[in-house]
């Protein structure tokens, strides 16, 4: 029998142009319910590149084959729900409009993090713990811009930042 997991993903990201910041992944496994997390900090990415590399960090942990839930927003959980993904593979990362798939090499790491494991759902619904989620990442990105960027970086009040 797979163990039964939720992968709940949160990024710092308001809009879809390239920044800086930082994700979050939460994976809440079997009948206790035990949680990891973890952060996933990027230089001049975009919403999508964020939310592609978060959650392929949060499968990287799953050492064995599971059942999973995906609970993240928009763009990538709408491609998934659709199946392009797996079309853009099977095309040679081409859309059907003969256009090259943007973010290749991150939609090909998801897709083989996903590979081994059945998938029950994938949501875009709101959850309980994307405050708390959203908090924690306010706080990574203030111990952030104290160890690494100096002070031309800022974090203003809840998830938004600028440069």
């Amino acid at each position: 029998r797979k163990v039964e997991v939720k992968i709940f993903v949160e990024t710092s990201w308001t809009a879809p142009q390239a920044s800086c910041g930082v994700g979050l992944w939460l994976v809440e496994a079997g009948e206790q319910k035990v949680q990891r997390r973890g952060f996933v900090r990027l230089m001049d990415a975009t919403k999508e590149q964020a939310q592609l590399r978060t959650l392929t960090a949060a499968l990287d942990i799953l050492i064995r084959p599971c059942s999973v839930q995906i609970i993240m927003s928009d763009p990538v959980i709408g491609a998934l729900n659709a199946g392009w993904p797996w079309q853009w593979r099977e095309s040679d990362w081409k859309k059907k409009s003969g256009e090259e798939v943007k973010n290749r090499g991150d939609w090909e790491s998801l897709l083989c993090g996903m590979d081994p494991h059945k998938f029950t759902g994938l949501h875009k619904e709101e959850h309980p713990k994307k405050e708390a989620m959203m908090l924690q990442i306010c706080d990574e990105l203030k111990k952030w811009k104290t160890e690494v960027m100096g002070t031309a970086f800022y974090v203003e009040k809840e998830e938004t930042w600028k440069r």
